[in-house]
């Protein structure tokens, strides 16, 4: 009996060499997942709008942050500056921001709060998605960043698919009070839209809005100006009447916050400032 059953693993196991091979034997690796992160601080509008909109669990947000509704109800932890001592108080695990909004100084003081850091710096979209993705890996919610992800995608394909048949020169315009205006760097992430919707961005050399001169504004001669809010605002400014978009009325506004924030609602940013620009030039 002995003797059959060693003449059966043999003939076992050359079956096996012959179906695989001498090739080794390989270890398949399973990450595991890193510390589960909870208790989850947004110290900015922006950021904040990406934990609602994608309905990650968090704890606090910042006074500002007022978009989707639903994040009315969570704590505020900070103003114009974070509340150090009750991030540090209620055990915080992790602090996601715009990178923009904070100095290194307070980067540092919300490092000794004991909580991880998570910063937005993105000027791409390209980069914005990714960071998107990797908040979704550390927080367990990367279906739902993924279906964000696919939404600014599919924009950005119609958009760039129904582009118009020139490239169409534009400013970004902030409006302020009293005149004061800024405009889009064309470096920033708001260019980056601009682009995608299928204009060209005029304006200072940065990655952030600067402060306009009228000088500058009449020097670019915009085939459309684009505002960040209500167009009215920006018509309001005799200064610029006798500029062509002014006169060929070549300008659309779009929700500010959706402009200044790169935060939750891109996607619709993308479809609305496209179909306002398709509008004007077709008009």
């Amino acid at each position: 009996m002995n003797v059959m059953r060693k003449h059966l693993l043999g003939l076992l196991a050359l079956s096996a060499l012959g179906l695989f091979g001498c090739e080794k034997a390989t270890t398949v690796s399973v990450p595991m997942r890193a510390e589960r992160l909870e208790h989850i601080v947004s110290l900015s509008p922006s950021t904040t709008e990406i934990m609602g909109i994608t309905s990650i669990n968090f704890e606090g947000r910042t006074k500002a942050c007022n978009y989707p509704q639903l994040v009315l109800s969570k704590t505020v932890y900070g103003d114009l500056k974070p509340n150090y001592e009750a991030i540090t108080k209620d055990r915080t695990q992790l602090v996601v921001f715009d990178a923009e909004l904070y100095s290194d100084e307070d980067k540092a003081k919300l490092k000794s709060t004991g909580a991880k850091l998570y910063e937005f710096k993105a000027t791409t979209i390209n980069d914005f998605e990714k960071e998107m993705l990797t908040l979704g890996s550390l927080v367990g919610s990367e279906t739902n960043i993924q279906q964000y992800v696919d939404r600014i995608r599919r924009s950005r394909r119609e958009a760039e698919g129904d582009a118009p048949p020139k490239k169409i020169k534009s400013v970004l315009i902030l409006p302020g009070t009293g005149g004061s205006h800024m405009i889009a760097g064309t470096k920033s992430f708001q260019a980056e839209i601009m682009r995608v919707i299928g204009t060209e961005p005029l304006g200072p050399d940065t990655a952030k809005f600067e402060t306009l001169t009228p000088e500058f504004l009449f020097q670019a001669n915009p085939d459309v100006i684009i505002v960040a809010g209500e167009a009215k605002s920006f018509l309001a400014d005799t200064r610029f009447a006798n500029l062509e978009a002014v006169k060929n009325l070549n300008v659309f506004g779009n929700n500010q916050d959706m402009w200044v924030r790169r935060g939750g609602r891109v996607d619709n940013l993308i479809d609305q400032a496209h179909k306002a620009l398709m509008l004007v030039i077709k008009k």
